[in-house]
């Protein structure tokens, strides 16, 4: 399990102006605002690999050991 203090800082500051910028969008739901911030802290996350698949598609996000440490 991931635990937060392994998700590095840049992601974390991605998906919070995400979510700010669809917030403050008067017609955007909830869940959308979610998902742009969700959207956004996939992006922003270095070394994020995206690998379709015939059957289900991967997304391997590196995990620091320790915080502030590059994964």
């Amino acid at each position: 399990m991931i635990r937060a203090e392994q998700i590095p800082d840049e992601v974390v500051e991605a998906a919070l102006h995400a979510y700010d910028m669809s917030f403050k969008n008067d017609y955007t739901t909830g869940e959308q605002d979610i998902a742009a911030a969700i959207v956004a802290a996939l992006n922003a996350w270095p070394g994020v690999d995206c690998r379709p698949t015939f059957g289900p598609s991967r997304i391997i996000l590196p995990l620091p050991q320790e915080k502030g440490e590059k994964p």
